[in-house]
């Protein structure tokens, strides 16, 4: 019989922990019952990171054109400088009121996904938990089990509320954001995207800690419960 070590953790005995990605996949048939809505909400992705870009270009553009330099478009230099700035001013605000407005719209209906979702794993965990036999409750601590059914499938659901979409988002918009970049002046922007190797790894190694501190707050509260 091989030996384990008492310092190893009964479950971490038993079973290899999943990565993030494998704990995901198993997510996706979820979503998939939701993905009308999953697929409004990344379309929006598009007119929001576009209107993101072009606030600071219309702001770069009004700048130029009060100082009358010769970066500034040159339909706007053979027009009267209110004139120029009210075109800009008028942009700039068409871009606020449609950011305003379909993050107002992608929230919504990321927050109902995320509910929808939550409910079905709680339909599905509850039908589970309800057909497994008498000795597993013996052996199970109760707070353990009610703290998956509970905080546990919140956790899931804010996946796709604060995760996977926070993360598609966030990502599509600085490819808009460097492709406008790139477009503007691609010395800086060269440099800007440099930059973005080391906080890449300073995330990915932030995330890790997060993780491992997130897996044992979530023992600690079982074993509170």
């Amino acid at each position: 019989m091989t030996s384990v070590s008492p310092t190893t953790p009964p479950l971490e005995r038993r079973k290899p922990r999943e990565n993030d990605w494998r704990l995901f996949l198993r997510l996706v048939p979820y979503a998939r019952r939701h993905g009308r809505l999953l697929s409004i909400s990344m379309l929006l992705l598009v007119p929001l990171a576009i209107s993101g870009a072009l606030q600071p270009i219309l702001i770069g553009q009004a700048i130029s054109l009060i100082r009358k330099e010769s970066s500034a478009y040159e339909f706007l230099r053979n027009l009267p400088l209110a004139q120029g700035l009210g075109i800009l001013e008028g942009l700039l605000l068409l871009t606020v009121v449609i950011r305003l407005v379909f993050s107002g719209i992608q929230g919504y209906l990321v927050q109902k996904v995320g509910q929808q979702i939550t409910a079905d794993i709680r339909d599905d965990l509850f039908e589970r938990v309800t057909s497994l036999a008498v000795r597993f409750f013996d052996r199970t601590a109760v707070g353990k089990l009610i703290t998956r059914l509970t905080s546990d499938v919140e956790a899931l659901g804010d996946v796709f509320t604060t995760g996977a979409i926070g993360i598609v988002s966030d990502v599509f918009s600085m490819l808009v954001i460097i492709l406008f970049m790139f477009r503007e002046q691609w010395q800086l922007a060269s440099m800007l995207v440099l930059m973005l190797f080391p906080i890449t790894g300073l995330i990915v190694y932030f995330q890790q800690q997060y993780r491992k501190a997130n897996y044992k707050a979530r023992e600690e509260l079982s074993a509170l419960n």
